[in-house]
């Protein structure tokens, strides 16, 4: 996975997939070359997770520790301006990734808010 933007060795880069880590992989498998031993780190960094409705994943200030990978439901990543008003910037329907792609390669804080507007799986 060299020049990939996951970085296996990097202790704060997790992937949260929703409910099946073979569904996961082999859609990384479409894409990417991998090995069986890039599928053992990758496994290694995979947890499940179920986001309810109106759930957070991520909430603006904090360091984004996940990229989703949603298998059903639906996700939505939002900026709220100053007056309180919310800009979403992208939907994350099932085979859809998501996260605060700054906050999750940099480490400082998320200027997005990700919750779930179905319940995600």
């Amino acid at each position: 996975m060299a020049g990939q933007i996951f970085n296996p060795s990097c202790s704060h880069h997790r992937i949260m997939a929703i409910t099946d880590h073979n569904l996961l992989t082999e859609h990384l498998k479409r894409h990417l070359a991998l090995g069986d031993d890039d599928c053992i780190i990758l496994s290694s960094r995979i947890r499940t997770a179920r986001i309810r409705r109106k759930e957070f994943m991520l909430r603006q200030g904090q360091v984004a520790k996940d990229a989703a990978f949603v298998l059903s439901g639906c996700l939505r990543a939002y900026s709220v301006d100053d007056n309180g008003f919310e800009h979403i910037l992208q939907f994350a329907a099932p085979g859809w990734w998501i996260t605060d792609m700054y906050s999750w390669i940099s480490g400082k804080g998320s200027h997005l808010q990700i919750d779930a507007i179905r319940e995600s799986l």
